[in-house]
């Protein structure tokens, strides 16, 4: 009953919604009846007055929210995908200065996108942080080139790290600097000769800065799978709660899960010790 109220309004808003809004808008829709709202969203996709933008939206709250890649069918029915991703780029970028999470929801949403279509929108950033006018804000790009040159597929890892090694900005050169231990392999001696090329042409490259005190990472042993965790805990000794992230790793395929709490007791956690102690985790 709930759902027939609420998947109109879902589907009159995908032409308009921006990424803030269409998270809003696939959270809500993960709580209706599935059957129900994956078909409904599976007819704005193909719907001949919907413009590209609501039928991309809607194909983004099939595959994140609802769990469906979308079929041949629904991708040839799109006019101009590669558009509506970079048309939309100016909008995240803008909405990211006050929350980044629409940055990270925009990017995730590339990640289920075909290749033409994220290496459209990284060649918008390259030309965005090649701008030599401050005012329009050419470091902006580096972040969301910075995530793009994380993902699985090579050929995007190592367009975003070449379009970031374009970029004379300090900011590109530290993107480049926290990218080399964990890029791709193939593409980490292009983002090793990009860096030494921004410091050659007088680009300032700062060393890492430590970590701060108040971290630390707790490393477990191998499994029979080959898989380990790291966990990251921020807290002083006086602290009551701590903030918490435990990445999942692999042997094969790297960074492959990750969840994170921001306010965990300390009591829930190991004590701190001094480096290397081992802990007996239960």
């Amino acid at each position: 009953m709930l759902g027939s109220q609420v998947i109109p309004t879902l589907i009159g808003n995908l032409d308009r919604a921006d990424a803030r809004l269409l998270a809003a808008m696939g959270a809500v829709a993960s709580h209706l009846d599935p059957e129900e709202v994956i078909m409904a969203m599976r007819s704005a996709v193909i719907h001949p007055q919907r413009t590209d933008r609501g039928r991309i939206g809607a194909m983004t709250i099939l595959e994140r929210f609802l769990g469906q890649r979308p079929d041949d069918d629904l991708l040839a029915s799109l006019k101009d995908p590669e558009g509506v991703a970079v048309s939309s780029l100016e909008e995240v970028l803008e909405e990211a200065e006050s929350s980044p999470a629409t940055l990270i929801h925009y990017i995730e949403g590339l990640d289920q996108q075909e290749p033409q279509i994220v290496l459209a929108v990284a060649a918008s950033l390259r030309a965005m942080g090649q701008v030599s006018d401050p005012p329009l804000k050419p470091q902006r790009a580096v972040e969301p080139l910075r995530m793009m040159a994380q993902d699985v597929r090579e050929e995007i890892a190592a367009e975003a790290v070449d379009a970031l090694g374009s970029m004379g900005l300090p900011e590109a050169a530290r993107a480049l600097q926290t990218l080399l231990p964990i890029v791709w392999p193939p593409v980490q001696p292009l983002a090793e000769r990009l860096l030494r090329k921004l410091q050659f042409s007088g680009v300032e490259v700062a060393p890492l800065p430590a970590p701060e005190p108040e971290w630390r990472a707790l490393i477990s042993p191998l499994n029979g799978l080959g898989q380990q965790s790291v966990w990251f805990i921020q807290g002083s000794r006086w602290s009551e709660y701590a903030r918490f992230l435990n990445v999942l790793l692999s042997d094969r395929g790297g960074a492959v899960e990750a969840i994170g709490q921001a306010r965990v007791p300390v009591q829930m956690l190991p004590p701190r010790q001094s480096p290397g102690h081992l802990h007996d985790v239960a």
